[in-house]
C-alpha cells in the first residue's frame, strides 16, 4: 500500500543548503487520495515540520535548535519563517492547504504564493511510457483525487480496468466502487474477462432493491436502471466508472445524466466509446460538466487518449515577482446620485465612474519586517509633490471662470425652489432657483444649514474643489467637512461622494489634517481611503481598530448571527475591538511584535490615484492625479483569516456567557489566545447584569464624555495588564528539541463538544434506544398524520444535538428536499406553520449554523457533501 505521506529524510544538515518550500502531497483513503501541500523547512537532508520551529522562537532567543544544530533567528526568518507557527506574512504553516485540480497539474498557482522559495512535488510522477497505460493513468488519478477518463472503448480496455479495479480492492479493503454501464456493454465485458470477478453484478431486467448492508463486494456493477433507486444514490462511493457515458447520454437534459450526477463519489472515472462521441463539442461539454472539469488544459490531462497521449504534465506554473512601483489607483467605488428629475427641467448627467480595479500585483514574496510608525494626518502617508497634469476641458474652465464671478453674490432673501440635476451648473439653473442658491450659500457660510436640495449642495463643494469661497487651503478643506456633515443624515448619497472628494483635496493641498472626521462613516469607506485607515488604526498606539473595520477584515458574515442579531449586537460591536487591542498588546509583550508586524502586509505601493472622479473639476488648477503610498492591509489573506478566526472565537465566548444555545464550530486559533480571549470576558462580563439589546447599536450622548473619557483610560489598563499567568507553552526547552519529520502531522482538530440543546416539543419517550427521533408532525384537516422518523445511530454529536433541535415541520421540510418532492410540497408545510418556504428553509439553516457552525440548505437543495448524513430520514404512515 502506498500512500504518500511527508516521507522519513536522514543525514546531516548542511550548512548554507536550507530552504523553506510548500510541499505537494496526498492522503490515501479507500483508494482515493486527497491532495496537500504544507511549508516545510530543509536543512541539508534533513526535513522539519517548519511550524514547529516557528514556535520555538522567542524574543532575547537568538537560535534555535533545528535537529542536533543550532540556526540563528535572523536565519529563520530570512528563510522565511516567523513566530507562532507562522511566516512572516503571518501565514499558518500547520494547516496545509488542500488542492485543486489545475494546482495539482502547474504544481501551484497564485493562491499557493507565500514566504517560501519554492513549491515542489517530490511524489508525483507523470505517468508516461508504461506497460499498462490505462492503469498507471487510471491509478494516478485516483492517487491525486482527479475527476478524468480514457479514449477508446470499454471493451478494448477491459483488461486494464479489471486489473485497477482489483489492485484498488486489494489494497483498500474498505473501497465501494461502483461501475456503471448498458447492459449489452457489461454483458459482454462478462463473457470477455469480467466473470470471476469479485463484485456483486446487479444487471437483471428483475427489479433489485440496493442497500448499502447488502453490499459485501468492494465492486458493485449495474446497469443504468438500478442507478434509478433512491438508496444507490444516497450510497457514498468512493470511485465511480462510468463505461461509455458519452453514448449513454449526450445531452444534460436526459435522465441518465441527471442520475448520474446524483450519485455520490469522491472521484468520478470515465472509458469513454470507441466511436468518440466525446469528441464532438456539444457532448464534450456535457461530459466535462459531470466531471466537473472546466479547464481545457485540465481536461487535456484528466483524458487519457491512447492515439495521443502527453508525455509530460504542462510546464509547471511560475512564481510572480514584483517589487513596489507606481501604478494607477483602482478607481474608487461610487454611490450613483438618485435626485428625480422635475418636469421639463434639463441638466448634464454625471457621468458614471468606471466599475472594475486595476489588478493588484503579488506582494513581495519575503520581505523582512519593518517597525511602523503611527500616523493620524493624511499628508504623511503621501509623496511632497502632487502629478499637477493641466488637462482641463472648455466646460470645466468656464464653470470656474463664472464661478470666480460670482464668488461674492448674495440675496438677502429667497423661497426654496426646488432643484435636481445630475450635474449641476450655474447655467443649468433658472432665476428663481438661482436666488435661492445664492441665499442658501450665503446662510452656509455663516454656519447656518437649512434643508435644501442636494444639487445646490454639490454645486457649492464644486466650487470649493475649484479653488472659490477660500483664501487658504486649509479653509475650504473645513467649509467643505462642515456641510458634509451638516447635510449626510439629510442626504445619505453624499457620503457616496464627499468621502472620497474631501480627502482628494487633502491629497492635493498637501494639508495636515487628521482623519479622524471619518470615523463616523468606516464602513462606507472604501479603495484607498479603507487601506489609508487600516494602516493609521494598526499602527495606533494602543492599537486602535472600531468594529467596522474588524468586519471589513473578518470573511465572517456576522449579520447572520442568530446570537448577533438577537440580543448580541450591542456586546460584539463593544467588546471585539477591546479585545482585538488587546491580543496587539499580549503579542507585543510575549512574542515584541504587533499584530501588523507578524501578519506584514508588504511594502506600500507607489500609485496614481485620479482625483474629484465624477465632479465638476477643472484639474488645470491643482492637477487630475497625485501619487499615493498604500499597503493592501484588508486583501491580505493571513491577516482575514486570523480576524475571521478572532471574531468568530470572540461570539462563541460571550454565547457561552449569555448562555444562548449553540456553538460556532472549525475555529482555528492559538490556544493561547483562545485563553486570552476567554479570561478576558470572564473577568469582564461575568457576574455582570444582561444589557438591554433594544434601540440603536451607537448612542452617542454628549453628557456621558466623562464616561467615555473613563472608558477609554480604563482600556489603556486593560492592555497593559499582566498576562504572565497566560501560559503560553508549559513544554520545558529540554522537551522543545526538533526532530526530522516522521511522519504526516493530523492536520484536523478535535471540536470541544457543545452544550447539548434541547427540544422542548418533543417529550424524552420520542426518542428511543436506538436513537431515533420519532416526530409526529399534525397535517390539519387529514385523518392521518405524517410519521418523520430519523435514525440518529453513528451520527456525530453535534449532528444529533442538531437533530433534536429541529421542529417537526423542519424535519418535514428536510424529507421533502432529500425526496425531491418539490416546492409546491414546501408551501404546504410553510402554510401549515403560517410562514412561506424561504423563511422556513432559513430557519433550518440558523439552526445548523447555531450548532453545526455551516449551512446544510444551499436554494432548495441539501449541501452535497451532506446528503449522505440524511439517510436514515424517513417518513411512515400512521393512522389514527
Amino acid at each position: 500500500m502506498n500512500e504518500d505521506k511527508e516521507p522519513k529524510l536522514d543525514g546531516d544538515p548542511m550548512d548554507g543548503n536550507s530552504e523553506l518550500i510548500l510541499e505537494g502531497y496526498t492522503e490515501m483513503s479507500n483508494g482515493v487520495g486527497t491532495a496537500y501541500a504544507i511549508p516545510v523547512l530543509t536543512v541539508g537532508d534533513q526535513r522539519f515540520q517548519a511550524a514547529n520551529i516557528s514556535r520555538e522562537i522567542r524574543p532575547g532567543v537568538d537560535s534555535v535548535k533545528v535537529g542536533d544544530r543550532d540556526m540563528p533567528v535572523q536565519k529563520l526568518r530570512e528563510l522565511g519563517v516567523g513566530l507562532m507557527g507562522r511566516t512572516i506574512h503571518g501565514a499558518l504553516m500547520d494547516k496545509p492547504y488542500k488542492l485543486t485540480p489545475l494546482e495539482i497539474i502547474y504544481r501551484g498557482s497564485e493562491r499557493l504564493q507565500g514566504a517560501w522559495s519554492r513549491i515542489q512535488f517530490p511524489n508525483l510522477i507523470w505517468p508516461y511510457g508504461g506497460e499498462h497505460p490505462v492503469y498507471d493513468h487510471l491509478e494516478f488519478l485516483a492517487k491525486w483525487g482527479l475527476n478524468g477518463g480514457v479514449k477508446g472503448g470499454a471493451l478494448h480496455h477491459a483488461t486494464e480496468l479489471r486489473m485497477f479495479m482489483e489492485h484498488t480492492a486489494l489494497n483498500y479493503p474498505e473501497v465501494k466502487m461502483l461501475v456503471i454501464g448498458k447492459k449489452n456493454i457489461l454483458d459482454k465485458l462478462k463473457l470477455l474477462s469480467w466473470d470471476d470477478m469479485d463484485a456483486l453484478w446487479l444487471v437483471g431486467t428483475q427489479k433489485q432493491e440496493v442497500r448499502l448492508e447488502n453490499i459485501t463486494s468492494s465492486i458493485v456493477i449495474a446497469a443504468p436502471h438500478v442507478v434509478k433507486q433512491e438508496m444507490v444514490q444516497m450510497i457514498p462511493f468512493d470511485i465511480m466508472i462510468m463505461l461509455e457515458p458519452d453514448d449513454l447520454t449526450k445531452s444534460t437534459t436526459t435522465q441518465v445524466y441527471k442520475q448520474l450526477k446524483r450519485i455520490k463519489s469522491r472521484i468520478k472515472l470515465a472509458v469513454y466509446s470507441e466511436e468518440g462521441y466525446v469528441t464532438q463539442p456539444k457532448v464534450s461539454t456535457v461530459h466535462m460538466n459531470l466531471l466537473k472539469i472546466s479547464d481545457y488544459t485540465l481536461q487535456q490531462y484528466a483524458i487519457y487518449n491512447p492515439k495521443h497521449p502527453r508525455k509530460e504534465l504542462p510546464k509547471a506554473y511560475q512564481r510572480m515577482q514584483s517589487t513596489p512601483t507606481p501604478l494607477p489607483s483602482p478607481s474608487l467605488h461610487m454611490t450613483e446620485v438618485d435626485v428625480g428629475m422635475v418636469k421639463d427641467q434639463k441638466g448634464s448627467p454625471i457621468p458614471r465612474r468606471e466599475a472594475g480595479y486595476t489588478p493588484m500585483p503579488s506582494l513581495p514574496l519575503r520581505v523582512p519586517p519593518v517597525q511602523m510608525t503611527a500616523t493620524s494626518d493624511i499628508a504623511s502617508l503621501f509623496q511632497s509633490d502632487p502629478n499637477r497634469i493641466k488637462l482641463g476641458t472648455v466646460t470645466e474652465h468656464r464653470f470656474t471662470s463664472r464661478a470666480k464671478e460670482l464668488v461674492d453674490r448674495t440675496e438677502d432673501y429667497a423661497v426654496f425652489i426646488p432643484y435636481m440635476n445630475y450635474w449641476p451648473t450655474y447655467d443649468s439653473m433658472t432665476t428663481v432657483q438661482s436666488k435661492w442658491y445664492f441665499y442658501w450659500r450665503g446662510a452656509v457660510r455663516r454656519g447656518e444649514y437649512p434643508d435644501t436640495d442636494l444639487s445646490y449642495i454639490f454645486l457649492y463643494v464644486y466650487e470649493l474643489i475649484n479653488g472659490v469661497g477660500w483664501t487658504n487651503a486649509v479653509d475650504g478643506y473645513h467649509l467643505m467637512v462642515a456641510v458634509w456633515v451638516a447635510y449626510r443624515d439629510r442626504h445619505l448619497k453624499l457620503n457616496g461622494y464627499l468621502i472620497d472628494w474631501i480627502a482628494d483635496y487633502a491629497l492635493l493641498h498637501q494639508l495636515d489634517v487628521s482623519l479622524d472626521i471619518f470615523d463616523e462613516v468606516l464602513q462606507q469607506l472604501s479603495g484607498d481611503l479603507l487601506e489609508i485607515e487600516m494602516s493609521r488604526r494598526f499602527n495606533a498606539d494602543p492599537l486602535d481598530v472600531p468594529f467596522p473595520l474588524m468586519l471589513k477584515l473578518s470573511d465572517y458574515d456576522i449579520s447572520k448571527s442568530k446570537f448577533y442579531n438577537e440580543g448580541g449586537r450591542v456586546l460584539i460591536q463593544e467588546y471585539a475591538p477591546k479585545v482585538l487591542a488587546l491580543v496587539d498588546s499580549y503579542l507585543f509583550k510575549q512574542q515584541n511584535m504587533r499584530l501588523i508586524n507578524i501578519f506584514y502586509p508588504g511594502l506600500p505601493l507607489d500609485k496614481e490615484r485620479f482625483v474629484f472622479q465624477s465632479a465638476m473639476y477643472d484639474d488645470s488648477l491643482y492637477g487630475s492625479t497625485v501619487t499615493v503610498h498604500v499597503t493592501r492591509i484588508s486583501e491580505h489573506i493571513p491577516l482575514r483569516e486570523f480576524m475571521t478566526q478572532l471574531v468568530r472565537t470572540i461570539e462563541n465566548k460571550l454565547r457561552e456567557i449569555r448562555h444562548f444555545k449553540g456553538k460556532l464550530r472549525g475555529i482555528e486559533l492559538e490556544p493561547e489566545l483562545e485563553r486570552l480571549v476567554s479570561r478576558y470576558l470572564d473577568r469582564e462580563l461575568n457576574g455582570l447584569p444582561a444589557r438591554e439589546q433594544k434601540g440603536p447599536a451607537v448612542v452617542i450622548d454628549v453628557e456621558k464624555l466623562a464616561k467615555l473619557q473613563q472608558d477609554s483610560e480604563f482600556v489603556r489598563d486593560i492592555l497593559t495588564v499582566d498576562l504572565d499567568d497566560v501560559n503560553v507553552d508549559d513544554t520545558s526547552a529540554d522537551e522543545r528539541h526538533i526532530e526530522p519529520m516522521e511522519s504526516k502531522k493530523s492536520h484536523k482538530r478535535e471540536d470541544s463538544d457543545a452544550g447539548k440543546l434541547q427540544l422542548q416539543s418533543i417529550d424524552d419517550k420520542n426518542i428511543d434506544k436506538n436513537n431515533t427521533l420519532d416526530v409526529l408532525v399534525e397535517c390539519e384537516p387529514m385523518v392521518s398524520t405524517s410519521s418523520i422518523s430519523w435514525n440518529t445511530t453513528g451520527l456525530p454529536d453535534e449532528w444529533r444535538e442538531w437533530v433534536q433541535a429541529l421542529s417537526p415541520s423542519y424535519l418535514e421540510a428536510l424529507y421533502t428536499l432529500k425526496q425531491g418532492l418539490g416546492y409546491s410540497e414546501l408551501q404546504r408545510i410553510a402554510q401549515d406553520v403560517g410562514t412561506m418556504p424561504e423563511l422556513l428553509l432559513d430557519g433550518i439553516n440558523e439552526v445548523a449554523m447555531d450548532i453545526l457552525g455551516d449551512l446544510v440548505i444551499d436554494g432548495d437543495v441539501i449541501m452535497e457533501e451532506y446528503v449522505p448524513l440524511f439517510a436514515n430520514l424517513t417518513r411512515g404512515e400512521r393512522h389514527e
